[in-house]
Parts: C-alpha cells; sequence; structure tokens
C-alpha cells in the first residue's frame, strides 16, 4: 500500500506541475488537411492491481496437493506501466484520435498461500513451473511477502473518441514481450530467477475512460500468463492512468 500511495503522489505531482507551467502533451511532427502526427510529451502512467483469472493447473502442477496456490491476495497486487514514446495521428474532421507507443509493465502477485514458492529453476524445464513449501529448507524461513513478479514490454495501438473539450474514451491492444521474471520471499530474503515460469509473448487488450488527462482503465490478457502445461491463468489488471 505504501508504494501505491508514493507512486500516486508522484504522479499527480508532476501532473500538477506540468499542468501549472501550461506544457503542451505533443509535440507536432507534421500536420496535413486530414490527420496531424504528434509525438507525445505526457506519456501515459498506469497503476492498480492485477490479479488472475481461470488458474487452472496443468502439466507439473496437476494433483501437487497445494490446493488453490495460485491464488492471490489482490490487496497486495501491484501493477505499474509506463509508455517511454508515443505518436498521436489526430484526425482533424472527426472525434477520432489513434495512438501508437512503447511500454513498459510490470505486474506484482502477492500468493493467498505465504507457504510456498517456485522452483526458480530457470532452465528450460517444467521443474521450473513447480510449487515448493518455502519451510522445506528451514522451518523458521518466512513466505509472509511470497511473491511472482513479470515485466513485460509492449506496443499498444490505441484508438480513441473525444468528448468534449477534455473527454476521451479509448480501447487498444498490445502485443508484449517478456523482460524479466522473478520470484521472492521475505526471510531470508530471498529472490530466484523464473523467467521460464511465464509465456514469452503474450497479447493484452484494454479499454478505459479520462477527463482532464486522468482516467481509469482495465486490461485483460488474452494469452495466459504462464507457459503451456503450466496453467492458463490469465491477468485481469486495472486502476488509475494520467497523461492518455
Amino acid at each position: 500500500m505504501k508504494r501505491i500511495i508514493t507512486v500516486l503522489a508522484a504522479m499527480l505531482a508532476a501532473f500538477g506541475t506540468a499542468s501549472a507551467a501550461n506544457v503542451p502533451d505533443s509535440l507536432q511532427l507534421a500536420s496535413g488537411k486530414r490527420v496531424e502526427t504528434t509525438v507525445r510529451v505526457v506519456l501515459p502512467v498506469y497503476f492498480g492491481v492485477s490479479t488472475l483469472l481461470d488458474a487452472d493447473y496443468l502439466g507439473s502442477w496437476a494433483n501437487t496437493g497445494y490446493g488453490d496456490f495460485l491464488g492471490t491476495r489482490i490487496e497486495q497486487n501491484f501493477n505499474f506501466d509506463i509508455e517511454f514514446f508515443g505518436l498521436r495521428f489526430d484526425a482533424k474532421s472527426t472525434p477520432f484520435e489513434a495512438n501508437l507507443g512503447l511500454r513498459f509493465s510490470f505486474m506484482d502477485f502477492s500468493l493467498s498461500d505465504t507457504s510456498i514458492t517456485f522452483s526458480g529453476n530457470d532452465s528450460p524445464s517444467s521443474i521450473g513451473c513447480m510449487p515448493v513449501r518455502i519451510s522445506d529448507t528451514d522451518l523458521s524461513f518466512d513466505g509472509a511477502k511470497s511473491k511472482i513478479h513479470a515485466s513485460y514490454l509492449g506496443a499498444p495501438v490505441r484508438f480513441a473518441m473525444k468528448y468534449g473539450a477534455h473527454g476521451k474514451i479509448f480501447v487498444g491492444v498490445a502485443p508484449e514481450l517478456l523482460i524479466h521474471g522473478y520470484t521472492k520471499y521475505r526471510y531470508p530474503a530471498h529472490r530466484s530467477e523464473a523467467g521460464t515460469l511465464f509465456n514469452p509473448l503474450r497479447v493484452s487488450v484494454e479499454g478505459g475512460i479520462c477527463y482532464y488527462g486522468f482516467g481509469l482503465w482495465a486490461r485483460y490478457g488474452l494469452t495466459p500468463l504462464f507457459l503451456p502445461g503450466c496453467s492458463n491463468a490469465k491477468t485481469l489488471s486495472f486502476g488509475l492512468t494520467v497523461g492518455i
């Protein structure tokens, strides 16, 4: 929760400073009779939570005796995205615009069963999908913050319809490439590479509404978060955005 509050405060302060200074949100590249092309300056930032849907267990995860071990504590999950680059195509005679961006996404899941983690075996083997008891090594080990993390680089394409002078409704789709995956727990401070836990390529769809640059968004992963043979669980993320 502290992390979410800190990110929110930083975003609001940055956006408020830019607005007060009357900084434009784009730099014009070209302008024709019908379409104006701009590079975004105030790039979208998203933050909120992610959760897992349809967390069935396949392959080496089936019949492990761990129960619903992909259940997560949604109030402790975290999602943060920022677009490093963006192009906007504004159709002058219509209320529509299109956006193309480059986005970094970070998803952080807190496991409901804090007694488990994952093997952390980053070799191309099904064992990387296997849950393990944190206390199997030492009964004093503490999994209170047992988490899994996945970072992706995506190329979102969004289409927006403007309403009024400052409102937008938007939908989009994004292919995403896995950058980093790992697991961790609190005591002793332990972190394991777990790239083979996650799907290397994903596709997500999103939608939202905003006014004066502030808005609400939701995103659904069409592709499972985990590798085939592990689980078909998909992600649902939602929260607040600034800069759309």
